[in-house]
């Protein structure tokens, strides 16, 4: 017979997460001199990053990090944004990767994966 008591065992559901991934977006600034008349400027400014942001990265990730940072591209320095999402969205950050590159017409944008941050 049943003492009527539960037995300690709770139902948990299984939830199924992918484990996401921190991506580090390398964004230059200056624009390619060819691209100077196209673009109006030789380099992207405060306001225009801000404005592509807007309306490439934040419709897609809920949170990122940007940092200033100064590269080099073929010897040449060069000031750039670093742009550092954590996300299951592979094929968004590509987008977004795409978009830069378009937009602003750089040649490359640098990316790397590493394993996801960690929250302490």
């Amino acid at each position: 017979m049943s003492s009527g008591r539960a037995t300690g065992h709770i139902h948990q559901p299984t939830i199924h997460m992918s484990i996401p991934t921190t991506f580090q977006l390398f964004l230059g600034r200056n624009i390619p001199v060819n691209a100077h008349a196209s673009y109006g400027s030789p380099v992207v400014s405060d306001s225009a990053l801000q404005a592509w942001l807007r309306q490439h990265v934040d419709p897609q990730f809920p949170g990122y990090t940007l940092t200033d940072a100064l590269g080099y591209w073929r010897g040449e320095a060069e000031d750039c944004a670093v742009l550092m999402i954590c996300t299951d969205n592979v094929a968004g950050v590509h987008r977004v990767a795409r978009s830069y590159k378009d937009t602003f017409f750089q040649e490359a944008v640098g990316l790397i994966e590493l394993p996801a941050m960690q929250f302490i």
